[in-house]
């Protein structure tokens, strides 16, 4: 079973999926997804992962790939911050802006995004009786609108826009 629910007011998106064990209870997930208060760039998610039953239970995590969206490059690249370092892949590419459809004009302008999220295990595995949180970060920056051309020339610096942001939420 799988419910999700959206607090406009607060600006959170719960999402709780619980998967069935036989009669030894039910596994549950829930996620917790926010902007960060004090940097816009930075999207927060907290899992917690519940196993009341009597097994360890054994988890395959992926993150979902960039498959459409055709101009996008992926690195990864080791982030120093406050707890040492970690592994986060580095997304980035560019995005046109859509016309407007009440206008007969074309739009030619486009956006040059990245985005920052850390690599994760997976396989993850949570004990018999216990419950396992974490916080996953990432971070996502992106130009003025511009030209194809001019677009090109600012990856690097809007990638280091993102990656600063994780830092500076991780710090």
């Amino acid at each position: 079973q799988n419910a999700k629910v959206t607090n406009y007011l607060k600006g959170l998106v719960h999402d709780v999926t619980c998967f069935v064990d036989g009669n030894d209870g039910d596994i549950s997930i829930s996620r917790q997804s926010y902007a960060h208060r004090a940097i816009p760039e930075v999207l927060v998610q907290d899992i917690k992962i519940h196993n009341p039953t009597g097994q360890d239970q054994f988890f395959r995590m992926e993150r979902q790939g960039i498959t459409n969206w055709p101009s996008a490059s992926s690195t990864e690249r080791r982030i120093e911050h406050g707890d040492g370092n970690k592994k986060y892949a580095i997304i980035s590419g560019i995005v046109e802006i859509p016309s407007d459809p009440l206008s007969r004009v074309s739009n030619d302008e486009v956006r040059m995004v990245a985005i920052v999220v850390p690599k994760i295990e997976e396989n993850l595995a949570v004990k018999a009786r216990m419950t396992q949180t974490f916080t996953l970060l990432s971070a996502i920056s992106y130009s003025k609108p511009m030209s194809k051309e001019l677009a090109k020339k600012q990856k690097d610096a809007i990638e280091n826009e993102a990656i600063n942001a994780i830092m500076k939420a991780e710090g």
